[in-house]
């Protein structure tokens, strides 16, 4: 996440710009439970990956790319992603990956808010 080890103007303009990436996604899920309408689609199991490492790393970076108010399908997608077996199985918990992502920033010597 280009966002990590950022400050001030810096970080605002990262933040901006994955934003602007992120409303393609967001307009895309308007009216559908997953990328691929009413089922969970390889697409969907793809970008679980970003959705998850990005909405947990901005815990730990103090910084909110994608709030629930300008992206409220992407987080009823994720709302849909984590009642999925399938993607229940495959997702760390949350604690634990939070540990992990900490362990990799420190490891790259960036600092977390």
């Amino acid at each position: 996440m280009k966002v990590v080890g950022k400050t001030g103007e810096e970080r605002d303009a990262v933040v901006e710009a994955t934003r602007d990436l992120l409303m393609f996604l967001e307009k895309e899920l308007v009216g559908k439970d997953f990328l691929g309408g009413k089922s969970l689609g390889f697409v969907d199991i793809v970008a679980t990956l970003v959705a998850f490492w990005l909405m947990r790393t901005e815990e730990i970076v103090g910084v909110k790319v994608v709030p629930v108010e300008k992206f409220p399908e992407i987080h009823r997608w994720v709302k849909n992603l984590l009642g999925n077996d399938v993607i229940k199985k495959c997702i760390p918990p949350e604690d634990e990956h939070l540990k992990y992502i900490r362990a990799r920033m420190e490891k790259l010597n960036i600092k977390s808010a």
